[in-house]
């Protein structure tokens, strides 16, 4: 099961455990994994990310988490979708 949601609208000045905070403290139970993509140069969230939960309940109620607010900004929590395929990669040699 795929318990990985991507999430839009974190604020910039964010650090990755106002992230985690976030979920945990709405009674979601075990955030597993974020990738949280910075900005090269200031080291600043960019904005988006995916966030892996440890199992398919907690991953429902991060979804229902969308349209809440954090810090300055309303974020869009949604399922994960699929890599896109099409691209060449070591794994397809």
């Amino acid at each position: 099961v795929n318990c990985t949601v991507y999430v839009v609208g974190i604020p910039f000045d964010a650090s990755p455990e106002d992230v985690r905070h976030f979920f945990t403290s709405d009674g979601i139970a075990n955030v597993v994994e974020m990738r949280l993509p910075t900005w090269q140069d200031s080291g600043r969230l960019r904005g988006y990310g995916h966030v892996v939960f440890e199992n398919a309940t907690d991953y429902a109620k991060a979804l229902k988490l969308s349209g809440k607010y954090m810090g300055k900004r309303y974020l869009t929590v949604e399922p994960c979708k699929a890599p896109r395929s099409g691209g060449t990669s070591a794994a397809s040699s």
